[in-house]
């Protein structure tokens, strides 16, 4: 039932532009279908799952139907070669982090882009505003010690992304993709005080083509939108 619904969906959003029934091969449609299109939610962890269809390699594209040159043409600027891969990539078992400090010489965190501090710390700690509008200073008056303090409540704070390679399967092209997830530490919260967890700040959105068969239409590669995670930021758990 699943999969009919699922085929009833797509077969509604691709009739709704002009293309060369009967077919077996590359369409000029302009149309994109959305991953709500097809039926899929967004989740904060981005798992990449979809909705069950038949597993007929019958309904697979043909090697006719992957002639990269044509495909690339497609795609065009949309193509993102640090986000998606038309060969299985060397590193598809590892994964990638993306975390705002590394480790120096002797072996402690310093930011790797010091600009890139958060607005919320950038004000310092060297005074409080009181009830009355008052500024008053803080036994932090040394800019070592500002700083010091500053770069551990950023550390603490900040959110890594973790990045791996997904296999969508022969019917996505270009089949591979790079997802981003939020990483929790389950051991202690990324917020001061504890309560808030990594969650997504923001996403890019990749162009793929879905290939999609339909009985007595043929089939055809559709232009398909998914979004995956890039960085992630300290928030209030959803409820």
């Amino acid at each position: 039932m699943r999969a009919w619904l699922f085929m009833l969906v797509v077969s509604i959003v691709s009739a709704t532009a002009s293309r060369r029934r009967g077919t077996h091969g590359i369409s000029n449609r302009q149309s994109v279908l959305s991953p709500n299109d097809l039926g899929l939610e967004a989740s904060d962890n981005d798992d990449l799952e979809f909705p069950p269809e038949s597993p007929d390699p019958r309904l697979d594209p043909r090697p006719a139907d992957l002639n990269v040159t044509a495909l690339l043409r497609r795609l065009e600027q949309r193509f993102n070669p640090h986000m998606v891969s038309v060969e299985r990539p060397h590193s598809i078992r590892s994964r990638e982090y993306d975390f705002p400090f590394r480790k120096n010489k002797h072996g402690r965190l310093v930011p790797k882009h010091p600009l890139d501090m958060p607005k919320y710390l950038r004000g310092g700690f060297k005074s409080v505003t009181l009830p009355n509008g008052k500024k008053t200073p803080t036994i932090v008056q040394s800019d070592r010690l500002n700083l010091k303090i500053q770069t551990t409540l950023w550390a603490h704070t900040a959110c890594p992304v973790e990045f791996k390679w997904r296999d969508l399967g022969k019917r996505f092209w270009p089949r591979y993709v790079k997802s981003g997830s939020c990483v929790n530490d389950k051991a202690r919260s990324c917020s001061i005080p504890p309560g808030m967890n990594c969650q997504p700040a923001s996403k890019i959105k990749l162009s793929l083509l879905r290939w999609f068969c339909r009985p007595r239409h043929g089939c055809e590669w559709l232009d398909f939108e998914l979004e995956v995670a890039n960085k992630c930021e300290c928030k209030c758990p959803k409820n």
